[in-house]
């Protein structure tokens, strides 16, 4: 798997259409962007030949939905918080998902709907941890 494009919508031009809106709340400058400890696992989850791609149907790649898995990833490298908004489409639910459980730890995720909730953890959660295997290694 190759490294995401840095050019991709959102890391080079962050008001890219599509481009999810990316800060750190304890700083006024979008987050940086520097590697996470998972960024090749990233990449080879939600990449375009990825895990993902080949165990869930229909699944297609997004560079902005890896731009802020990565994001995702780095907050919770460094124990921090992260705002993160994207439009409809972006993919937000496996963004936050897979950096989740690649860390291991635990994660509070807050949904606005009930239906939302139940397909995270009904459908996502499941899909994500399914394509991931079970032997996936976990950050102490």
């Amino acid at each position: 798997m190759s490294n995401p494009d840095l050019s991709s919508p959102g890391l080079s031009d962050p008001d890219a259409p599509g481009a999810p809106s990316i800060r750190d709340p304890s700083n006024a400058e979008p987050s940086s962007l520097e590697p996470s400890i998972y960024d090749r696992e990233l990449s080879a989850i939600l990449g375009e030949d990825g895990l993902l791609a080949a165990a869930l149907p229909g699944f297609r790649f997004r560079p902005q939905q890896l731009a802020m898995a990565h994001a995702v990833a780095k907050a919770i490298e460094r124990r921090g918080a992260l705002i993160a908004e994207a439009g409809t489409g972006t993919g937000k639910t496996f963004a936050y998902l897979v950096p989740a459980l690649l860390y291991g730890g635990k994660v509070i995720v807050s949904t606005g709907t009930k239906t939302l909730q139940d397909q995270l953890f009904q459908r996502d959660l499941h899909g994500s941890r399914h394509a991931q295997g079970a032997g996936h290694p976990r950050a102490p």
